[in-house]
């Protein structure tokens, strides 16, 4: 069959120039039984029609449909495609159990037509994981059919729209575009279950302690993570259920989901009974916009903010200093519960224990989470190497780009919050200490560990050089907490130390992450200073240690402890 100008085409089966299978591109040119295509940055190829595959003239477009178990997703969908006015619609559904339910609940209450429809299950998993590669493969097969208007994508109750949406723009080891030629994500929408949020926003429940959830041992998200995770990344938000809640509640909901996600279209609903048009061909999401960031996101950047006095009562709060917490302080505070009226905070802190590591802070309902986050711009000599743009903002500062950024969401009393984070940061004289001694202090989400090239090494050992007259060690050094090991000169005397030991013994050798912890038995950065400028002869103790994330959770509670 001939191939028009212009067409979307494939290439594939080709040996002689293997690199383009899977390569999508446009049909320029005819030249007898070659086809010329351009594709895009790999050029323009002339190949067999054999080796091309027609791809349809337009892109599938796909909702999401997210939401927790309850909400009413299936109910909803199958509302949709009773009244899907002609469309020839396309469903795949997941689920966790080996047995679709939601499946066999759809083809009870939907007629499907043989010739226009088509329902595919995924099962035993979820397609925001395990199941993601079924996911590309069933959503491929389905486009490349050319013959349907729409698809609809009903995910299980505890998968995570955010993977599922990237899987749509998301490109191979080869730079290929895994679905990105086949289908488009038009609609993320979530459900949401007005009777039970503001209930399960309380719970202390991990996913795998609600065994109809199907979550997989070893799972440790908790219910709050799913509610949250699901609500803040849509551009569609289903406020089903609202028979089932006052006229209060249902204002609160709303409030509360204008600051979770102020970007989103929200929508009211009984029995799932939505206008189809609001959620199927509304061409809204765009996964770069402004209006997909969650609304800890927007306040940080500025973007939709709205004042207090037009949320009434649900307002938000950024909270900035430039001093650290007191590590100690930090977990007191947390251990004795949520913060007074907050019901959502995120964002990073400055922990003084953890110097070299931001703090992720994340609070919704009854847990916090606190995780290692980015690696703060280093300090010392190191400092010429920061970006430009780093230079000009924190080039003043005496710590680099180390602050407390975060914001809450609730029913807040701004001067009490201010108050109460206030009473947790260092004080005067413990700010005057410095990281010499804040890192000796309990860290919070930093763990000392060896790489998997050292394990079952000792994590010290110690090294002796001598330093003659114009000699230098030959190393550039962080100074962020110790003296890190960032480069080795050949040359310097480290790398002379290398060369000699590495034949016979090359667990003695110096690798750059390594610290210097102690020179001649003395240890602090003044006097490792002092050490190395008076004394030739030198004796190195180095730490194998290298600073990785961890995580600590408040309330402290594992799986199947709760009452």
């Amino acid at each position: 069959m001939a191939m028009e100008i212009g067409a979307r085409v494939e290439a594939h089966s080709l040996v002689g120039a293997a690199h383009l299978n899977g390569y999508a591109g446009k049909v320029t040119a005819h030249q007898g039984d070659r086809v010329g295509v351009d594709f895009g940055p790999q050029g323009v190829k002339a190949l067999k029609a054999d080796n091309l595959l027609l791809l349809p003239p337009q892109k599938l477009p796909v909702t999401v449909l997210s939401g927790f178990l309850g909400a009413g997703k299936t109910t909803m969908l199958t509302h949709i495609l009773t009244n899907r006015e002609g469309l020839r619609v396309a469903v795949l559904v997941n689920d966790m159990a080996s047995i679709n339910v939601d499946e066999k609940l759809l083809k009870e209450g939907v007629q499907f037509s043989e010739s226009k429809d088509k329902m595919v299950e995924l099962h035993n998993g979820c397609i925001c994981c395990t199941l993601r590669d079924d996911l590309i493969k069933s959503v491929r097969d389905l486009a490349l059919e050319n013959r349907f208007d729409y698809l609809i994508i009903e995910s299980t109750g505890i998968s995570e729209p955010l993977p599922v949406a990237t899987t749509f723009a998301a490109n191979d080891e080869q730079g290929r575009l895994l679905l990105g030629e086949f289908a488009v994500l038009d609609t993320c929408a979530t459900v949401i279950d007005c009777a039970n949020f503001l209930k399960d926003m309380k719970s202390l429940e991990l996913a795998v302690d609600r065994k109809e959830l199907g979550a997989e041992e070893g799972d440790d998200r908790t219910i709050v993570d799913l509610l949250i995770d699901q609500a803040e990344f849509a551009n569609v938000l289903v406020l089903n259920k609202t028979d089932l809640v006052s006229s209060d509640e249902l204002q609160d909901l709303r409030r509360l989901f204008k600051k979770l996600n102020p970007g989103a279209h929200i929508i009211e609903s009984q029995n799932g009974v939505v206008n189809p048009k609001l959620v199927l061909n509304t061409q809204t999401f765009d996964m770069d916009s402004a209006s997909m960031l969650p609304g800890w996101k927007a306040e940080l950047s500025g973007v939709q903010h709205k004042p207090e006095s037009e949320e009434y009562g649900i307002s938000s709060f950024v909270y900035r200093k430039d001093r650290p917490f007191h590590p100690d302080r930090l977990q007191e505070l947390l251990k004795r519960g949520p913060l007074p009226g907050v019901l959502r905070s995120k964002g990073y802190a400055w922990c003084a224990s953890d110097h070299l590591i931001a703090v992720e802070w994340s609070h919704a309902g009854s847990y916090t989470a606190l995780r290692g986050g980015f690696t703060w711009l280093p300090l010392g000599y190191c400092r010429q190497s920061w970006p430009e743009e780093e230079k000009a903002k924190w080039a003043d500062s005496l710590y680099g780009d180390r602050r407390q950024e975060l914001v809450f969401i609730g029913t807040i009393d701004e001067a009490a919050l201010s108050k109460a984070l206030d009473g947790i940061l260092v004080t005067d004289e413990e700010f005057a200490l410095g990281p010499e001694i804040w890192t000796s202090w309990p860290k919070l989400v930093t763990a000392q560990t060896l790489t998997s090239e050292d394990k079952g090494r000792e994590a010290e050992f110690t090294i002796g050089i001598v330093k003659q007259d114009g000699e230098r060690i030959g190393v550039s050094i962080d100074e962020t907490e110790g003296m890190r090991i960032t480069y080795i000169k050949e040359g310097g005397l480290i790398d002379k130390w290398n060369t000699d030991t590495r034949p016979e013994n090359p667990e003695l050798e110096v690798s750059v992450g390594y610290n210097i912890v102690a020179i001649n038995g003395k240890r602090g950065w003044n006097e490792l200073k002092q050490q190395i400028s008076s004394s030739r002869h030198l004796k190195l103790t180095i730490s194998r240690l290298l600073p990785s994330a961890t995580e600590k959770r408040f309330p402290c509670v594992e799986s199947g402890t709760r009452a």
